[in-house]
């Protein structure tokens, strides 16, 4: 649910250890491997989750190379259906959000469209945790993929899975719009 993101940063597209010309920021980027950045994302992922859910809330935020070569992140606090990034880092390798706590009426198992487009104008993958704990990427690719299942991060106490509709392993923005 996070236009603001992409409109904020449609100039800045930044691929992971590649550069193109004249783009000093993507040249800054370190290559990174792309496991290490997931394992980190789920780490992130998994102590925001609580503190979504008490307060009803996304977090979000980007996952960037800090000066000393390291995995960081920053964090915002959002609404209930949406979250600002604000300001990426130049060494920006993804970005990450949660889908706030369970709440009947929300479709928060799956990216949204606006969380898969995002991804796909800014140019590199989004990390998603949501309340039933399932793990997903939204990938610069066009293509929202669950690396794993219910339960995988951790989940609201109040998730309810008898609620919702099937959720299938991937999804593209045509999917997503068809929904």
């Amino acid at each position: 649910m996070r236009s603001g993101r992409a409109t904020m940063l449609s100039a800045a597209l930044l691929l992971i250890g590649c550069s193109s010309v004249g783009d000093e920021r993507a040249a800054s980027v370190p290559a990174v491997n792309a496991t290490n950045v997931q394992t980190y994302a789920k780490s992130v992922l998994n102590s925001l989750q609580p503190p979504s859910f008490a307060e009803g809330r996304e977090f979000c935020g980007y996952i960037f190379v800090d000066e000393s070569g390291s995995l960081a992140h920053t964090v915002a606090r959002g609404t209930v259906d949406f979250c600002d990034y604000n300001a990426a880092p130049a060494t920006t390798v993804a970005s990450y959000h949660t889908h706030g706590n369970f709440a009947e009426g929300y479709d928060s198992e799956i990216p949204s469209v606006d969380d898969l487009s995002g991804s796909v104008e800014i140019g590199f993958d989004d990390y998603l945790g949501t309340p039933g704990g399932r793990f997903w990427i939204n990938g610069a690719n066009g293509v929202s993929r669950l690396i794993c299942g219910q339960g995988c991060l951790k989940s609201d106490p109040n998730y309810r899975p008898d609620l919702l509709l099937p959720v299938d392993n991937q999804y593209t923005l045509g999917d997503l719009r068809n929904l």
